[in-house]
């Protein structure tokens, strides 16, 4: 899979992370690279690519509001 392709699934799976903690009433998500790629598995397969490809999604997501810890990102609810 193309290295755009993976970011891509990457932001649209943030972006379901963060609707679904937004609909559980939080105001606030942490995520880490490997809880990122976890959840762009399709049919139980990681992909190939390492884990820095999703801290760089989830640095590219990050506003002035956002928390960040090391590799973990704490992000402000709602988006």
């Amino acid at each position: 899979m193309a290295d755009a392709d993976t970011k891509t699934l990457m932001r649209e799976a943030l972006d379901n992370m963060f609707e679904t903690a937004t609909n559980n009433g939080k105001d606030s998500l942490e995520v880490t690279p490997a809880e990122l790629k976890q959840a762009t598995e399709v049919e139980g397969k990681t992909h190939p690519e390492p884990l820095e490809t999703a801290q760089h999604v989830l640095h590219a997501e990050a506003r002035d509001s956002d928390e960040i810890n090391g590799t973990t990102i704490k992000f402000s609810l709602p988006r």
